[in-house]
């Protein structure tokens, strides 16, 4: 698969149907953990949803909570050391935009997370 391949699915369940041979009939969370990888649907419209909005600048996806608090000490699911592997939600469809890691330089966990592409392909 490369970046820009659309899938023609409605929701993260047929999408994981789809990449893995799945048969969920839901699936509400917006990521899925690999052993070693994270599959992320998203939706990249600099819109709030959930109190974060992600947007992209050029090869960088951004996610900016809305409302920062302090998480030190608290546990935290990011997974910062795992790639993502990045599905922009649309109506009607996923598309492919490439697996990203973790700018841990740039980012601030609970404020803003930066996340750089590393390759086109899955």
């Amino acid at each position: 698969m490369k970046s820009g391949e659309v899938i023609r699915v409605r929701t993260n369940a047929e999408l994981l149907n789809e990449l893995l041979g799945k048969n969920y009939g839901a699936w509400m969370k917006s990521v899925y953990d690999l052993e070693d990888k994270r599959i992320w649907m998203i939706h990249i419209d600099n819109k709030k949803r959930n109190d974060w909005r992600n947007y992209k600048r050029g090869d960088v996806i951004v996610e900016e909570n809305m409302r920062p608090v302090d998480l030190t000490g608290l546990r935290s699911d990011v997974r910062h050391n795992v790639e993502r592997i990045v599905f922009s939600k649309h109506d009607g469809y996923f598309i492919f935009e490439g697996k990203y890691r973790y700018d841990k330089e740039k980012s601030r966990d609970s404020e803003i997370r930066y996340w750089v592409k590393v390759s086109d392909e899955f």
